[in-house]
Parts: structure tokens; C-alpha cells; sequence
């Protein structure tokens, strides 16, 4: 659940995430996964750094004022299909 309750993101099925402010109708999409399915997760520990598997075997993490990933994970043998408790830039 993310810190902020007007920020949502959900994802898309060609793997963009999408971090949108109800409050301000703003939205930012986020790149680097390039198929839909997986997992999402919002840190615990840190506002605005969130987590994301997908079925092109990647998990990507990101702080959500930047399009690009912190770090990518792209060597799991199979679909990344759930996420837990994002605290890996801490």
C-alpha cells in the first residue's frame, strides 16, 4: 500500500506501470518490464519506491519520480508472478 492513499498504480498488459494522483489527476508511466501479469508491491519502509514482476522474468524496482528502474532483477528462471515487502534500496 503506498504512503500516499491518492497515489494508486496499477499495470498494464505490454508491462507499463501506471502511478497516478487521484488527487491531481497526474500520471507517470513507469518502464522497464516488457510484458503484462506479476506482482506489485509499494515499500514499506520508503514512499514512493515500488516493485514489480512480470512474465518476461524481470523484476524491476523504481522510485516513482523517475521513469527508469533503480535496480533490475532479470535473471529468474520463470515468471515473477508475486511481489512481498519492498525494503531492497535502504
Amino acid at each position: 500500500m503506498p504512503h500516499n492513499p491518492s497515489t494508486v498504480a496499477a499495470k498494464s498488459i505490454d508491462g507499463k506501470v501506471l502511478v497516478m494522483n487521484t488527487k491531481t489527476n497526474q500520471a507517470q508511466s513507469l518502464m522497464g518490464l516488457t510484458s503484462g501479469g506479476g506482482g506489485l508491491d509499494w515499500s514499506d519502509m520508503d514512499e514512493g519506491l515500488i516493485a514489480c514482476g512480470s512474465g518476461d522474468n524481470r523484476i524491476c524496482i523504481w522510485k516513482i519520480e523517475s521513469p527508469q528502474p533503480q535496480l533490475v532483477f532479470d535473471n529468474h528462471p520463470c515468471d515473477v508472478t508475486v511481489i512481498l515487502s519492498v525494503n531492497l534500496l535502504d
